[in-house]
């Protein structure tokens, strides 16, 4: 028998410049509870260092949370990478941040907060 999985899989967290800070893991897990959903992939900006804090948040709340990053290619192409263990995305963060050109400038994309599952910036 078929189940329907309602799943976004494509949510920044506080660590995108897109992303607000409010977006940390216990206020993302309550919200896509309270919209229904049963899954959802955290996808940053060519980092998953918010990917372990949601993957523990969502355990705790009852929600399916798949690693994932949001990786732009040299040519300004946004490609969304899915993962099913945590491990593989991290690996895929080790490679990329072998290839950035330089460290994150604050004036220019914003704050890019790592918080624990406890919603703690760390």
């Amino acid at each position: 028998m078929l189940r329907t999985i309602r799943a976004d899989l494509h949510i920044h967290s506080c660590l995108s410049p897109c992303g607000d800070e409010e977006m940390r893991p216990r206020a993302v897990v309550r919200q896509a509870l309270a919209m229904g959903l049963d899954m959802i992939a955290i996808c940053d900006h060519n980092s998953a260092e918010n990917v372990a804090s949601f993957m523990g948040a969502g355990l705790k709340g009852g929600l399916t949370v798949l690693p994932g990053m949001e990786v732009t290619s040299q040519e300004e192409i946004h490609l969304i990478a899915l993962f099913s263990r945590r491990e593989d995305c991290i690996a895929l963060q080790e490679l990329i941040y072998r290839n950035l050109p330089g460290e994150n400038v604050e004036e220019v994309f914003g704050r890019q907060t790592i918080v624990n599952e406890k919603d703690e910036t760390i």
